[in-house]
Order: structure tokens, then C-alpha cells, then sequence
């Protein structure tokens, strides 16, 4: 979709920091991004420093990864073509 859910992360106290996109609210809030482990980030999100609210992102299986599609493979380059007879 292209749609950038984060910005500006820096890092900052352990953890990075910066801003992250709701898009059902079409609003931006504080974030606070810490790993967890080697699947999951911690996220934490602040409103006024008041209204706060936390999860936790598990990394998709890689079949479901979306990675960018692979380079074509290059072809084999042609067998050189046998040189013909002298004489002919």
C-alpha cells in the first residue's frame, strides 16, 4: 500500500523514538519502539503524555513476508558457436 506508519525514529534511552500514524483516526502520536526479541518489537504510544496505550508486533512468518520481488535470474550466456571450416 506505501502507507508510512512511522517517522522520525531515533534512538533514544534504549529504545526509538518518534511518531507513528493511525490511520483510522488519521492522526500522529508519540512512539516509543523497544525490541522485545528477535520477532517481536514492543510499541508505546502517548496522547498529551496522558492517554498512552502499548502493543506488541510479531514479526509474519516469512511466507507471508512481503519482500521485494526477486531479480530476474540471468539467463545462461549462449554455448560460442563453432567456427566454421576454412575453406568452405
Amino acid at each position: 500500500i506505501g502507507l508510512q506508519l512511522m517517522e522520525g525514529l531515533k534512538p533514544e534511552d534504549g529504545a526509538y523514538k518518534g511518531q507513528i500514524y493511525n490511520a483510522d483516526e488519521g492522526k500522529s502520536y508519540d512512539v516509543s519502539v523497544t525490541r522485545e526479541s528477535a520477532s517481536e518489537l514492543a510499541i508505546s504510544g502517548c496522547l498529551l503524555k496522558i492517554l498512552c496505550g502499548s502493543q506488541t508486533w510479531t514479526k509474519a512468518p516469512d511466507e507471508f513476508a512481503q519482500a521485494a520481488p526477486a531479480a530476474p535470474k540471468a539467463k545462461p550466456a549462449a554455448a560460442p558457436k563453432a567456427a566454421a571450416p576454412a575453406g568452405n
